[in-house]
């Protein structure tokens, strides 16, 4: 895992094009031609929540954030690291039950706005897919008007995504590979019509 902030407000807001499409409930992201378009949510100006199968590429939710009301944009950034408890690992697989997930993202975002009334934007995002060694799994970008409130706000959201985001991660080994549950979580299940998982042990049944 890696943290980068950024402070720098002049920078260009438009790092994410979102374009409303036939239905009045999605948007897609504007990508390359010939590229799966991320699933996301239809949010207001403020927020951008999504999930993608695609590398992600941390300065667009970066750039999304910045406000020009707001003095400091600060960033998570987790990244797939080459070894876990000795074992070399090769890459990383996530598996997500996206409905719920991207509600789970956005309920977040909310509760952050609640916490953190001084919060300008917020970009969450999260690799679904196999995540190669080094490559981002998930960014989480908050602008507020001064840096605590948002160094807090990215601080309270990774852990509080990694609790309750119905996220599955399966880690592959040299020697093989495994079902990693997260031990952060909290009251996991494996059952995707109870509750919330977290990178949980068991992934989601295809429906």
């Amino acid at each position: 895992m890696m943290e980068a902030f950024s402070t720098d407000p002049s920078s260009s807001s438009a790092g994410i094009s979102v374009t409303p499409t036939s239905s009045s409930t999605s948007q897609v992201i504007d990508i390359s031609p010939g590229l799966q378009a991320p699933q996301t949510t239809p949010e207001e100006d403020w927020l951008r929540v999504e999930l993608s199968s695609l590398p992600l590429i941390s300065s667009r939710y970066m750039d999304f954030a910045v406000l020009a009301s707001c003095g400091a944009v600060s960033c998570f950034i987790g990244t797939t690291r080459d070894s876990f408890h000795g074992k070399k690992v090769l890459r990383l697989e996530y598996e997500a039950y996206e409905p719920m997930a991207l509600k789970e993202m956005r309920n977040l975002a909310l509760l952050m706005r609640e916490k953190w009334p001084q919060i300008g934007r917020v970009a969450i995002a999260h690799r679904v897919g196999i995540v190669p060694v080094g490559e981002s799994s998930v960014v989480i970008a908050v602008s507020s008007v001064h840096r605590k409130d948002s160094l807090e706000a990215v601080q309270w959201c990774i852990d509080e995504l990694k609790a309750t985001v119905p996220v599955w991660k399966k880690e592959i080994y040299e020697d093989g590979s495994a079902w990693k549950a997260n031990a952060e979580c909290v009251g996991c299940r494996s059952s995707r019509g109870h509750g919330h998982g977290a990178h949980h042990a068991t992934p989601p049944t295809s429906p």
